[in-house]
């Protein structure tokens, strides 16, 4: 039952932002200590192709530099 509650729950979670800013989803992944990185991975198909390079260059390049980040 736990994980249809589960499933139920994520299936109305949005992570997407518009926006170029922190979304309320990291809030709630940073609370239940869920590591996205052990369950998805940015591949060609499924994010290069989508978001342009300059866009991946400046927030990679932003990044570098927020002790915060990584």
């Amino acid at each position: 039952m736990s994980n249809l509650f589960a499933f139920c729950v994520v299936a109305t979670v949005d992570g997407i932002n518009p926006a170029d800013s922190a979304h309320p989803v990291n809030e709630l992944a940073n609370t239940l200590e869920v590591d996205l990185t052990r369950y998805w991975k940015a591949t060609r198909a499924g994010y290069f192709e989508h978001v342009p390079k300059d866009r991946i260059v400046t927030v990679r390049g932003r990044d570098r530099f927020d002790p915060g980040c990584g």
